[in-house]
């Protein structure tokens, strides 16, 4: 036994991990993704985390698999930083195909006959991303709008994810809570009109700019006002992104659709 494990072993060729490159349609970062290693597979195999360290656990290996790692992008809080949640599925979306190649099986349940297929489509050729084209970088730009009802102003920005994990890493916020985060986080500030203590019959301005308390602000807002806000939030932040839609045919039915690929769930989907 020993004269084997003394024998000298051949020397293994060294190989280069795919790659593939994405622009983030946020804030239009060009990073090059590298592969997912088997341990890092492995690690998304086998975690049956909280929804707070799988948000953790998705962010190192997004940021783990960035081929290079430099400005703004040298630590992983400054990562978080600079990039939006859709800009983490563009990346996600570059990873996967640099882990696992274009060509997927799809497993899709029929919305005719509920039955269950196999569809094999291109991730590539089916992608659709629109780019952010305002002059005003996405993470500087504050909108103001004023709701019908109650008549506050809310300001809207586009969160980052060091956002999202301020928010879900707080103390005594429930996972129920947490899973509604992005509701919440699109709102940087309410301007809320109040009566001056000092004096009644003076106008003055409550400003509110701690997420928690904007939580609290929203869940007795109008339903009219809150629609509001995600509206005029997705005509000034929401168009942008990534998207990869797949074209489907029930073998059963006949039956065409359209599969929409969450890349979150497609990244744990193929470590399985």
């Amino acid at each position: 036994m020993n004269n084997v494990m003394n024998m000298d072993l051949p020397k293994i060729n060294e190989f280069e991990l795919p790659k593939w490159l994405v622009i983030t349609p946020h804030t239009k970062h060009n990073v090059s993704m590298k592969s997912l290693l088997v341990q890092q597979e492995e690690t998304l195999k086998s975690s049956a985390l909280s929804t707070v360290k799988m948000l953790e656990l998705i962010n190192k290996i997004v940021y783990d698999c960035i081929d290079e790692r430099k400005a703004p992008f040298d630590n992983i809080e400054n990562f978080m930083k600079n990039i939006t949640m859709a800009d983490r599925e563009t990346l996600i979306f570059g990873l996967i195909v640099a882990s696992y190649g274009e060509e997927q099986d799809f497993n899709v349940t029929c919305n005719a006959c509920s039955k269950t297929f196999t569809e094999k489509s291109n991730l590539v050729q089916n992608l659709e991303i629109n780019l952010y084209n305002g002059k005003e970088p996405m993470l500087k730009k504050d909108v103001d709008i004023v709701l019908p009802v109650s008549k506050a102003t809310a300001v809207l920005r586009m969160p980052t994810l060091w956002d999202e994990y301020l928010f879900a890493n707080s103390k005594g916020i429930s996972q129920e809570v947490i899973r509604k985060a992005d509701d919440y986080l699109v709102v940087k500030a309410l301007k809320l009109p109040a009566k001056d203590s000092k004096d009644p019959q003076k106008d003055t301005t409550v400003v509110i700019d701690n997420i928690f308390d904007i939580y609290a602000q929203m869940r007795s807002m109008p339903a009219r006002d809150r629609k509001t806000i995600y509206k005029a939030w997705t005509e000034n932040f929401g168009e942008y992104g990534t998207k990869v839609l797949i074209p489907t045919l029930c073998p059963h039915c006949g039956n065409r659709g359209e599969m929409n690929v969450s890349m979150i769930s497609e990244m744990f989907r193929q470590s399985q």
